[in-house]
């Protein structure tokens, strides 16, 4: 049986996402210069098979100082769509249909793609008292909410035994990190070795520089 699962596990990342490949070759060789990426795993139901996408540090926005992922109280991916994109999430019961103008910083050109916000949240919907765990997608520039869709399951719904209330709800996560080295400073992001040879650069270069202008200083003789 587990070599079963081994073999769909396989062909499942190799053959039925396509996308896996070439994105997990891509993140492992920013991974050491940048320091962290993440990789976003879901059910896409627009093709009907699962996905796991390539998210760059840059366009996933978290709490700096968030002790992990899974507490983190709110995580912002920055994503863009073309309007034909937009069009096919419409189509397929996605995003609501609104009218979206034209993109910010479009200079006329119709197809230049839109901005939108997709913020993994926590978010109190029905007035109890406690938030519960949705995705909320917003159109960046006109601030219009395109979709809203809940981040938990019945698995994730625990009933108190004394109460008969919800007593805690278990989101689905989506994203997952991977970090080349801690952050020293405590912070959720990874450090690479971008930002450790940033300022050994700047010494190099002024000691560097020192030299040439003492040499020369010395050639013309003042």
């Amino acid at each position: 049986r587990a070599q079963r699962i081994g073999e769909h596990m396989s062909w499942q990342l190799l053959e039925e996402m396509s996308e896996w490949e070439e994105e997990t070759d891509k993140g492992l060789h920013i991974l050491p210069i940048v320091g962290c990426f993440f990789r976003k795993s879901l059910f896409d139901p627009s093709v009907g098979t699962n996905a796991s996408l390539l998210v760059l540090a840059q366009n996933l926005v978290i709490n700096y100082f968030a002790k992990s992922m899974e507490r983190a109280p709110r995580l912002t991916e920055q994503l863009q769509f073309y309007p034909y994109e937009l069009e096919e999430q419409v189509r397929a019961g996605m995003f609501l249909d609104q009218d979206w103008g034209m993109p910010a910083n479009s200079n006329g050109d119709e197809d230049a793609p839109h901005e939108f916000l997709e913020q993994h949240r926590w978010l109190d919907l029905d007035g109890d008292g406690y938030p519960e765990p949705y995705i909320v997608t917003l159109h960046k520039d006109s601030m219009k909410v395109a979709r809203i869709v809940a981040r938990y399951d019945a698995e994730g719904v625990k009933i108190s035994r004394t109460t008969g209330k919800v007593a805690q709800i278990e989101p689905v996560h989506y994203y997952t990190k991977y970090d080349f080295l801690p952050n020293p400073d405590g912070g959720i992001y990874g450090v690479g070795f971008g930002q450790l040879l940033g300022p050994i650069n700047e010494s190099v270069n002024t000691t560097l520089n020192q030299l040439f202008d003492a040499g020369n200083l010395q050639n013309t003789g003042g």
